[in-house]
């Protein structure tokens, strides 16, 4: 009896535990939505305001039942703290195309959110606090073409996050923009964007991606690899990418930017990239070897530089560094070939004192030899000139 007491004790208090949270949709003007789809400007609709959830387990999210929800093709959150996003969103609301979760303070996403998001094309969940996203995240959302997860904490990303997986296989999936731009990715595995055919343009500025060959889907046209902290880069580690139009590598400052390393002239040429953006990646003497390179090797590509920073060191408004600051920024570099050369030369030194005195005594030897030598012909001689006196007197006294 007294365990039957306990067990309705607990329960009550589990109960009591639940926050319920009723979400009521409402319909936002231009001035609350300047990030969003113009399609979240329409009747179709539904936003949810000053919504606070911070124990997503206890939390129950209650769905106003007096609207009709298969008529809303947008859904977000305004002005609102949630830790997740209540997992059987997609089932209430089955003809969302747009999701608007951005700013939120989310820590992480439920791998069955997406399992009824058949409709979904564009996903907004940029300035959240997720660190990881899971492999399959978006298994469910077979028609996403764009998402935006700028402005997380994010350090892992699966190499089937973004695909879609069926009873045999895994599809995948119809991605055209993905915006991963202000995160904490330094490694991404191989077949996480190369395996996204129709993908087109890649932000991955602001992280700390370690380049590789191979990483990127051949059909891509725009990528951004801005403010990586890039120490090296040749344009080989993006040939396949041969549709390429616009290439950010600005923030980026090479270690020994050299033009024919960085630039092949054949692959410069077989890319046809049009547009590049290099602000802030060499010193001024170095950006003027590069673009004196550009304007000869590919005059017809329409290379456009256009990041425009009048007001600091530059060239047609491509910022640069002041040539005392890249010195200063390469002195370590510069100290190491003196090292090396003054070990080189040191090294050199000792041999030819080594060989200044094998040859010392090599001469020493001779010389001794030679002075042996002198001596036993001079004794010889000597010897010669007595036997010859000798010979001499005999015949005189016969």
């Amino acid at each position: 009896m007294k365990c039957f007491i306990l067990v309705l004790v607990l329960l009550h208090q589990s109960l009591a535990a639940i926050n319920k949270i009723t979400l009521k949709c409402y319909f936002l003007d231009r001035n609350h939505l300047n990030e969003i789809s113009p399609q979240c400007l329409t009747e179709s609709s539904c936003f949810f305001v000053n919504v606070t959830s911070k124990h997503a387990i206890n939390d129950e999210f209650i769905y106003n039942g007096s609207q009709n929800l298969n008529a809303f093709k947008c859904l977000g959150f305004i002005n609102s703290s949630l830790e997740q996003l209540p997992v059987d969103l997609f089932h209430y609301f089955p003809n969302i195309e747009t999701l608007y979760a951005a700013n939120l303070g989310l820590k992480s996403v439920n791998k069955n959110l997406f399992e009824n998001a058949s409709k979904v094309v564009e996903v907004h969940l940029e300035g959240n606090k997720l660190t990881e996203l899971e492999n399959s995240l978006f298994s469910g959302a077979g028609n996403l073409k764009k998402i935006f997860l700028s402005r997380n904490l994010i350090t892992k990303i699966g190499n089937e996050t973004f695909k879609r997986h069926t009873k045999t296989t895994a599809i995948n999936q119809q991605l055209e923009d993905i915006d991963l731009s202000h995160n904490k990715l330094s490694e991404i595995e191989f077949g996480t964007f190369s395996d996204i055919k129709l993908l087109k343009n890649l932000i991955l500025s602001h992280n700390q991606i370690n380049l590789k060959f191979g990483l990127f889907p051949m059909f891509l046209l725009k990528l951004d690899l801005s403010y990586n902290n890039i120490k090296s880069f040749t344009l080989r580690q993006l040939l396949t990418l041969h549709q390429l139009q616009e290439l950010k590598i600005n923030g980026n400052f090479f270690e020994e930017p050299s033009v024919d390393f960085m630039f092949p002239s054949s692959t410069v040429q077989f890319m046809k990239i049009t547009r590049y953006e290099m602000s802030d990646c060499f010193s001024c003497l170095q950006l003027a070897d590069v673009l004196a390179y550009f304007y000869q090797t590919v005059p017809t590509a329409r290379v456009t530089f256009d990041v425009e920073r009048l007001n600091s060191p530059n060239i047609l408004g491509i910022s640069c560094s002041d040539d005392q600051t890249a010195v200063t920024s390469n002195s370590k570099i510069d100290k190491k070939v003196k090292k090396s050369e003054s070990k080189d030369k040191n090294e050199k030194s000792d041999e030819s004192n080594d060989e200044g005195e094998k040859k010392s005594k090599t001469k020493k030897h001779s010389t001794d030899e030679t002075d042996e030598i002198t001596e036993s012909q001079t004794s010889a001689t000597e010897t010669s000139e007595t036997s010859d006196f000798e010979t001499n007197t005999e015949s005189k006294d016969d």
